[in-house]
């Protein structure tokens, strides 16, 4: 029997990043495509160059003690010129919460560590972002 996943059916996890994420998005496999037309054609020649994989931002609440140490430790990587490799694992839920099928993985780099937000006239949580290039999925 078919199991319908909404947004909130997915367990989404960075490794070597404590704790689990809310949002992720991106992610998408595409190629790039050239059309090129014989003399009196109408129909293109499609050419396709290689698959590439968007970049995937994924998200949750701030949580300090844990996402200081996060942001501090990945900043400090990132300011020395040295890479995080990681993947990103999407693994849908039932209702019940429960692992389904197989998940989603995303070889990755890391590319930017989002700064959390702040707005004395808001009370929507702080976020800690993350934006990962993907080398493929899979």
């Amino acid at each position: 029997m078919p199991n319908d996943i909404a947004e909130r059916n997915w367990l989404i996890t960075v490794a070597g990043i404590p704790g689990t994420f809310q949002t992720i998005t991106g992610g998408g496999v595409s190629a790039e495509h050239t059309k090129r037309f014989d003399g009196g054609s109408l129909t293109p020649k499609v050419y396709q160059g290689p698959p590439q994989t968007a970049d995937v931002t994924v998200g949750r609440d701030w949580q300090s003690p844990r996402d200081d140490d996060t942001r501090r430790s990945l900043n400090a990587q990132l300011g020395a010129g040295r890479r995080f490799e990681t993947t990103v694992n999407a693994i849908p839920l039932d209702d019940a919460m429960i692992p389904i099928g197989e998940a989603h993985v995303y070889e990755a780099v890391l590319r930017e560590v989002g700064p959390p937000e702040g707005n004395a006239n808001s009370a929507q949580p702080s976020t800690l972002t993350l934006v990962l290039t993907c080398k493929r999925v899979r």
